[in-house]
């Protein structure tokens, strides 16, 4: 049955809508409204992050009584010819399995150059790094939060699912939570096609064996404290 909150967008024919806005809807209605002006259905708040490849901002859904918060990434590269395909059955597949430490995606979109934008559940935290050298997190507590981490994503490679690029930057925490949350889960698969199941899992095992020797390092400089 579809969700009656996920329907194509009548305004882009191609993108996937969340509450009748697709990504574009939201990056057309930013520019176009000034300071202050009327609110559309879902708005965005501030931008969260920028890189050299992508773009990520703080959404809200004023359509819900609470104003739930969302995320909405942007790319800088052209996505693979499938992608949007891809992605549909990607969240197909992760809503069945229903993990509560990966957050939803909800819509997504492709701009007249190719790039993608994806919008998903919001999670408030800060990478897991951070919340360690920061002191807001124990290093004790922060690895069995890796190690919880390594039995959800034992059982996506159960399922067939990876993340494929597990880094600093896409594990979260939130002082005062006993778990992490993945973000953009399985994206990195979607952007390389070419790369197998198998490969993917490798990639997952590597990348908290090198977050694990991260957090250690981030944790011993956290106790040291600044060389004099």
């Amino acid at each position: 049955m579809t969700d009656p909150a996920r329907a194509r967008c009548a305004r882009h024919p191609d993108a996937v809508a969340h509450r009748g806005h697709c990504p574009a809807c939201l990056l057309e209605h930013a520019l176009a409204i000034p300071a202050g002006g009327e609110a559309s259905i879902l708005t965005i708040q501030l931008p969260l992050g920028s890189s050299a490849t992508s773009s990520v901002w703080l959404v809200r859904d004023e359509s819900s009584p609470e104003g739930h918060m969302l995320r909405l990434k942007t790319w800088r590269t052209p996505a693979p010819e499938d992608f949007l395909t891809r992605l549909t059955g990607l969240q197909a597949r992760l809503d069945d399995w229903g993990h509560p430490r990966i957050p939803r995606v909800l819509a997504s979109w492709l701009d007249e150059t190719g790039c993608p934008a994806v919008l998903s559940e919001f999670r408030q935290g800060v990478p897991i790094l951070d919340a360690v050298s920061s002191g807001a997190l124990d290093p004790m507590c922060a690895q069995g939060l890796l190690s919880a981490l390594a039995d959800v994503l034992r059982a996506a490679h159960a399922l067939g699912l990876a993340h494929g690029s597990i880094a600093g930057g896409n594990v979260i925490v939130r002082t005062g939570d006993e778990a992490a949350d993945l973000l953009d889960f399985g994206m990195h698969a979607i952007f390389s096609p070419s790369r197998d199941q198998a490969s993917l899992a490798m990639a997952d095992r590597q990348g908290l064996i090198s977050l694990e020797r991260r957090l250690l390092d981030a944790s011993h400089k956290a106790s040291t404290g600044p060389s004099l």
